[in-house]
């Protein structure tokens, strides 16, 4: 949370449709209706070549009446940092994705992810994060409101592979040694119900 006390939910990478901006809105919109409306989304990235997509993302914002959305576009290295930073959640709904750079990025700035599990995402992953088996943006809303608001939950899905292991990790990691493997988080509908 930033000091002006809004919850930020980011999502990095060209907008392109594979990326599946439109759910990530989507997803967000119904966070900010039904759990939490001091909460933003930032959605980095180049649109240069997609100018009709990036048009029907604002046009759809404007039928949802979606509010707290921000469209940096194409912005420095150093500038993405500060967002990661600043982040509280990191969204992923693409439809394939390869290796997926910004997931070990929000790693590395021990931001919660939540993905869609798809193609690569889960390899990249490592074991952390969660996953949603779908684009439902109500599940995926009520899994955003569930790892923010239940601590021992975003722990649990912010701990890492061995390679971005930090000191302060170590313990945890020697917990999930100790504890039977489990694989990575996969959220569906009818555990909704649950949440």
């Amino acid at each position: 949370m930033t000091e002006d006390r809004y919850t930020n939910i980011l999502f990095t990478g060209r907008i392109v449709p594979n990326k599946r901006q439109e759910d990530v809105i989507a997803t967000f919109y119904h966070y900010h209706k039904y759990y939490n409306p001091k909460s933003r989304l930032i959605l980095i990235g180049n649109y240069t070549g997609m100018e009709s997509y990036y048009e029907s993302l604002q046009r759809y914002i404007d039928e949802l009446g979606a509010e707290d959305i921000i469209f940096p576009g194409h912005i420095s290295f150093p500038a993405i940092l500060a967002y990661y930073a600043t982040a509280d959640l990191f969204l992923c709904m693409s439809d394939h994705e390869g290796f997926c750079v910004p997931l070990v990025e929000a790693m590395n700035f021990e931001v919660p992810v939540l993905a869609k599990n798809t193609t690569a995402i889960p390899y990249t992953l490592g074991g952390s994060g969660m996953m949603l088996e779908d684009n439902d943006p109500l599940v995926a809303a009520t899994a955003i409101n569930r790892i923010l608001t239940d601590t021992l939950l975003s722990i649990k899905i912010r701990s890492f592979p061995w390679i971005f292991l930090s000191a302060k990790n170590m313990i945890l990691l020697l917990l999930q040694v100790l504890i039977p493997a489990v694989k990575p988080f996969q959220l569906k509908r009818a555990d909704c119900l649950l949440l």
